[in-house]
């Protein structure tokens, strides 16, 4: 199975160093990501789903470390690879979009020059060359007036148009895996409506599989074949995006579907989960989510729930689910 996945997380883990004190953000977590697939990643924010991606780009910071597991890429383990072999990687075999495209763009270089960047690491075209091809990943990408924009610094864009320069600085060198952190953070939802539909056909032309990284469950109903739901570190319910809204099994999960405003149930107040995910310093003992569950019961705060599979290819980590369905009845 393993073989068949172009990205295969197993049992990875990720220390932060801070003097004498080690936590581990991430928690022994698996993720397959298949070829031509979007895969989500979905929890709260400081649930560790963009230390998760920082760790596959090789971009975490220097007190902080994949000190367990392994990342198989395309057959080979990128935990042990070198900074040279990830800089040679990064960029045209794995890109990312990350949160805000403010940030990641140089206020100060010409948009058309910072694209060029990645073709300059990457790829032997001389400079007509790199041109062309950051037009021709400018119309892809549907920004109006290409030839303007590639003479335009960021500050000049909106920021829908910004968003969409960094999807081109992704896609580029036609990536197999592309990570996109919250890609439509801060977008009004008509430029979002936009970008998800860019990615659709964007991972339709260069046939990319997509790791989407965001709490908008709006998002991952839209755009993703199958959901990975994490919480504090891990990973507490996995399932094929129909099967996972149809029946949410983890009471996170159900938590958060049933904070989404919908069309079809009209209620005076939206239902929230109580309290808020924890630091790193005060993880519960026994299942992560026990403080702010409404069925914990002792053996939950006592004891560390495995994964069980209670449907076949739903897998939850929950210790109702450990006989089966029946037994959370």
């Amino acid at each position: 199975m393993m073989n068949e996945m172009l990205l295969s997380i197993r049992d990875l883990e990720i220390s932060i160093r801070n003097g004498d004190q080690i936590t581990y953000p991430v928690n022994r977590v698996n993720l397959d990501i298949p070829p031509h697939s979007v895969v989500g990643l979905v929890g709260e924010s400081g649930c560790g789903k963009s230390m998760t991606a920082m760790s596959i780009m090789g971009l975490l910071a220097s007190n902080i470390s994949v000190s367990g597991g392994e990342m198989i890429f395309e057959g080979e383990d990128i935990t042990k690879f070198t900074p040279e072999q990830m800089r040679k990687m990064t960029g045209k075999s794995i890109s990312m979009i990350f949160q805000e495209p403010m940030t990641a763009l140089n206020p100060v270089v010409r948009v058309g020059k910072q694209i060029e960047e990645v073709l300059i690491l990457h790829t032997n075209l001389n400079n007509a060359e790199r041109k062309k091809r950051v037009l021709e990943i400018l119309n892809a990408v549907s920004v109006p007036d290409a030839e303007a924009r590639y003479r335009a610094y960021p500050f000049q864009l909106s920021g829908g148009l910004r968003q969409r320069i960094c999807i081109a600085m992704a896609m580029i060198c036609n990536p197999k895996l592309l990570i996109a952190d919250e890609p439509t953070t801060a977008l009004d939802v008509t430029i979002e409506a936009q970008i998800l539909q860019l990615m659709r056909d964007l991972k339709e032309h260069f046939d990319t599989s997509i790791l989407m990284i965001t709490h908008n469950l709006g998002i991952v109903s839209e755009l993703c074949d199958d959901v990975n739901v994490m919480y504090l570190g891990e990973i507490v319910e996995h399932a094929e995006t129909d099967a996972l809204f149809e029946h949410p099994l983890h009471p996170y999960t159900n938590g958060l579907i049933q904070s989404v405003p919908t069309m079809q149930k009209k209620v005076q107040e939206l239902e929230n989960i109580p309290g808020m995910v924890p630091d790193l310093q005060h993880v519960p003992a026994g299942c992560r989510f026990c403080d702010r569950c409404p069925y914990a019961g002792d053996r939950c705060r006592a004891e560390h729930p495995d994964l069980y599979e209670p449907i076949p290819g739903h897998t939850v980590r929950c210790f109702r689910y450990e006989k089966g369905l029946k037994g959370a009845e």
